[in-house]
């Protein structure tokens, strides 16, 4: 009995770690594509509910840089960086963007 409670138990918590995860796969999608614009526009439509989510603010800097547009792809991987300051690949991407555009202190 105790064993299937704990079964039971790890089932219920795995299934609602999984759900918790965010599902980067339509935009990852979009953007092999080279759909950027629609890439920018999912973006958004997830930062309306989750402002916090570093991992789109870089997804949105990466396609805006792709459209060329340096100003707001600055603005989204600086962004990225303060939200999660740990992170190596949104570090690595900022500075390639001030050393590619001459911008480097």
């Amino acid at each position: 009995m105790k064993a299937r409670m704990h079964l039971s138990f790890l089932l219920l918590f795995g299934i609602s770690a999984i759900n918790a995860q965010t599902s980067y796969y339509p935009i990852d999608s979009l953007f092999i594509q080279g759909e950027y614009p629609k890439v920018i526009d999912l973006c958004k439509e997830l930062l309306a509910k989750d402002s916090l989510n570093p991992e789109l603010y870089y997804k949105m800097g990466l396609a805006y840089q792709n459209l060329m547009i340096s100003d707001k792809s600055s603005a989204c991987l600086i962004q990225a960086v303060k939200l999660a300051p740990e992170n190596v690949k949104y570090n690595f991407s900022l500075g390639k963007y001030y050393y590619t555009t001459g911008k480097t202190k």
